[in-house]
């Protein structure tokens, strides 16, 4: 497993993998089946995604906390980029966002 540990990125704290085979009958056979169950378990963040803050009336932070967001979010990914083996994102947007109770940005979604 990829161990990817950084304070701007959400962590893995565990995953479950597990085949069942079932028996079922199709075309007036019986046959096996096979069903494949993923789980993933990542930290839970208090503040939820950006994306709802964004324009809540609620979210009225100084600049100070734009600014600690938005370079958050920079060296989460800049993290990711020298990785090795690289992690390239592909789907930034506020919803892969998450806050923490700090407003802490956490990068999420980025690739397992």
């Amino acid at each position: 497993l990829l161990k990817v540990k950084h304070p701007n990125i959400v962590q893995l704290l565990g995953y479950c993998y597990e085949i069942q085979n079932e028996l079922i009958e199709h075309n007036g056979a019986n046959q096996f089946s096979q069903h494949i169950y993923r789980v993933l378990c990542f930290e839970y963040l208090q503040c939820g995604s950006l994306d709802k803050h964004l324009c809540a009336q609620s979210f009225a932070p100084n600049w100070s906390t734009h600014y600690n967001i938005i370079k958050g979010i920079c060296e989460g990914l800049n993290f990711l980029h020298e990785c090795k083996p690289q992690i390239c994102h592909l789907d930034l947007k506020p919803t892969n966002i998450l806050l923490d109770s700090s407003m802490e940005p956490k990068v999420a979604d980025f690739g397992l």
